[in-house]
């Protein structure tokens, strides 16, 4: 798939996706100005690679989540700090990062992200337009 298709499907611009590939580091380490068919045999240049697959997984999941639940107010039951936080807790921000009482959210993570159930809804939102 192009960007622009990945963000059609996603509901993000075309930009977005390209900046998307490039802060996760997976643009295709060709050098700029030379063409994708020069460095990739025919076939590979049709397979979705890690980055597609994970955003038409986000894309996915974020349908899921809106279809689903009920609009919720996210309560933090488990507040952790930096140190104290553990693999699949919610790494919402709570608070200002500069105050000595800066915390994460600490709630169990959904498979596969960063955040609760409640944070993912408000972390992966569509534009208005494309709801």
């Amino acid at each position: 798939m192009t960007c622009s298709e990945i963000g059609i499907a996603i509901g993000v611009t075309r930009n977005a996706v390209i900046g998307k590939i490039h802060r996760l580091g997976l643009s295709s380490g060709r050098p700029a100005g030379v063409s994708a068919r020069t460095n990739c045999p025919p076939r590979a240049r049709h397979s979705r690679g890690p980055t597609q697959r994970r955003l038409l997984r986000l894309a996915y999941a974020q349908a899921a989540i809106d279809e689903t639940l009920p609009d919720i107010s996210v309560i933090s039951a488990h507040p952790c700090s930096l140190v104290d936080i553990a693999a699949r807790q919610c790494r919402w921000p709570i608070g200002d990062p500069a105050s000595t009482n800066f915390l994460f959210c600490g709630n169990d993570a959904i498979n596969g992200f960063t955040y609760c159930v409640g944070h993912a809804r408000m972390a992966y939102r569509l534009p208005a337009g494309r709801r």
